[in-house]
């Protein structure tokens, strides 16, 4: 799972050390930029698809709180207050920000979770190789890799929908909402399924009736 230091970039680019509590932090940090990432996505939601798209950002967003709040609270424990420092982390919630700023809402999201497994990665091998990995951050990385490669099928789902995002011609068709917009396709998968990947994301079409004379 972990093969490399596809992330070393990140630290060099931005002047970071890769001292434990800067590889942790840094990575706390990106944990919160991609957590207002996801509530951005939800809000910026739009056009045929805006049904699924609006519940998948809004699952993604609950999902990485729930990373950022068990790091925080980790950090907090073996380092400190400082660990959490808003000012101290603006930088790199900024850099991420402009990072994953072009480029359709299923990009941005994809991109931020290629960084993000990047950064996983490269933080485990770094305190591994310096024996500086606890038992209790191993078992916190590799799960939290496992979870966003979660996220990344779903968003690679998400890709392969998004040429037919097309809006329905109204001259051609009447356009019926259905009454449970929340239906489940029995088709998804159990990982679809808990972030919401229901198949409703347009007004379902009926035919036009022809009038008789």
């Amino acid at each position: 799972m972990f093969s490399g230091s596809r992330a070393g970039w990140f630290w060099s680019s931005m002047e970071m050390g890769s001292s434990p509590s800067q590889l942790l932090g840094f990575l706390l940090s990106t944990l919160r930029a991609q957590a207002l990432l996801y509530q951005n996505l939800h809000w910026e939601a739009r056009g045929p698809s805006y049904y699924g798209d609006h519940l998948l950002y809004q699952r993604l967003y609950d999902a990485v709180q729930e990373d950022v709040d068990l790091l925080a609270e980790k950090l907090v424990q073996s380092q400190g207050e400082s660990a959490v420092d808003l000012l101290a982390a603006s930088y790199i919630l900024k850099k991420m920000v402009q990072r994953w700023a072009s480029g359709s809402l299923v990009e941005k999201a994809h991109r931020s979770e290629s960084d993000l497994l990047a950064m996983v990665d490269y933080a485990f091998n770094a305190l591994k190789d310096r024996g500086l990995l606890s038992l209790g951050m191993d078992d916190y990385l590799m799960s939290l890799y496992n979870k966003h490669e979660g996220h990344m099928y779903l968003i690679g789902q998400r890709r392969k929908r998004a040429a037919s995002d097309l809006p329905i011609p109204e001259e051609e068709t009447d356009m019926e909402v259905p009454t449970d917009r929340s239906r489940p396709d029995p088709q998804l998968t159990q990982l679809e399924k808990a972030y919401g990947g229901y198949t409703v994301e347009a007004p379902r079409r009926t035919a036009r009736k022809r009038r008789t004379r």
